[in-house]
């Protein structure tokens, strides 16, 4: 989610950069009442007048994800410094893996203390206490840290990329686009930083580059509004049809396994998804945006790790608190404070962080660990 500071930062980037931030807490949020109404025929009825609303927050967000890959793509591979194998994995891959350990340690003690906390009070099975295990070892110590998990492994072959970018043709890069979705529709994911779940994402990174180098010096708005309104409309008739498909969801002749691949077979690889997702970039990407004041986005990585803790927490107290409230505008209240919340999180752990790691101790500390070599050390 970061983008090379180095590199002159680009107004229409960063507005699609915090754009695809707030989206993606919309589809964690709007996830939560999916996923109740999945569980409980009771609260599917009390949501089934809204349930339309609910399913195009959670769709229509989608192009979050493609759109960051896009975005690392289009800046990391532009970078030639990052050809640099030493100087990229220093830069750019040991402070992520600093923040990945972080917040997955957090994230298991978070998770270990909400198990107890099942245990004591709900009489949960105490073999619970082992899920946040297992979730680290597959690489999700929390739901949406999967990403975090394939970027450390995706990230490496950004060297490579920049290596044979001339060769990345409009047909080479459709027709990898095309392997990866086939790729990512049909591979088991058994753990997230396994090939299967990280080779279908190169696909991003190399049109993310090319789509920016096309359109750097070509600005046009009209152009970007087209894109801008096909891709948002392909995602809006991805909602009808997930919608469509959720109505059946208590039909006798629908098997539960068989509901949950149709709802939630919407991600970032899904062929609607990805089409609509470049398009949505093609159109920032075009936009000739001309702002003076700077906007600063630096934060959306570190946002991104604390929004799921946020919504944990405002789940089991909004609904009690606010349950009045119709449940339009209480996704709405909760999609906000969620962001207000994870953003003022943000600033006070970037400022313990900086306390923590003065003269980058813990990037040597890592690098002393997994044996990587910095700049000084060539």
């Amino acid at each position: 989610m970061n983008n090379n500071s180095k590199i002159r930062r680009e107004t229409n980037y960063e507005i699609l950069r915090m754009i695809s931030c707030i989206a993606v807490i919309m589809i964690h949020v709007s996830a939560i009442y999916i996923n109740k109404s999945i569980s409980s025929p009771e609260i599917y009825k009390t949501y089934q007048n809204h349930m339309f609303y609910i399913v195009i927050i959670n769709t229509i967000s989608r192009f979050a994800v493609p759109c960051f890959l896009m975005m690392s793509g289009a800046f990391l591979i532009e970078n030639s410094k990052n050809k640099n194998r030493v100087y990229f994995y220093e830069k750019k891959i040991v402070p992520l893996l600093v923040q990945i350990i972080i917040f997955s340690i957090l994230y298991f003690i978070f998770l270990e203390t909400k198990q107890l906390y099942l245990i004591n009070f709900h009489h949960e099975k105490i073999i619970k206490i082992l899920i946040p295990i297992k979730n680290i070892l597959i690489g999700a110590p929390h739901y949406h840290m999967w990403y975090m998990y394939m970027l450390i492994i995706l990230y490496p072959i950004i060297p490579i990329l920049i290596d044979n970018k001339e060769k990345f043709t409009n047909r080479i890069c459709i027709i990898i686009l095309f392997l990866c979705i086939i790729s990512g529709s049909t591979s088991i994911i058994k753990v997230n930083y396994g090939i299967a779940n990280v080779a279908p994402y190169i696909g991003y990174l190399i049109i993310g580059y090319k789509i920016r180098k096309k359109a750097l010096n070509n600005k046009n708005n009209k152009i970007a509004l087209l894109l801008l309104i096909i891709g948002i409309s392909l995602e809006i008739l991805l909602s009808c049809i997930v919608y469509k498909n959720f109505n059946v969801i208590y039909d006798e002749n629908t098997s539960i396994d068989n509901l949950i691949k149709i709802l939630f077979n919407v991600k970032s690889l899904n062929p609607i998804i990805t089409i609509s997702s470049v398009l949505i970039f093609a159109g920032f990407s075009y936009l000739n945006i001309n702002v003076t004041n700077k906007i600063e986005t630096s934060n959306t990585l570190y946002i991104y790790l604390i929004h799921a803790f946020v919504i944990d927490i405002l789940n089991v107290t909004l609904d009690k608190i606010l349950v009045f409230i119709d449940i339009r505008l209480l996704i709405i209240i909760n999609i906000i404070t969620t962001f207000l919340i994870s953003l003022l999180l943000t600033k006070i752990y970037l400022y313990l962080y900086k306390k923590l790691n003065k003269n980058e101790i813990l990037e040597k500390y890592i690098c002393k660990i997994f044996k990587i070599k910095r700049i000084n050390e060539q």
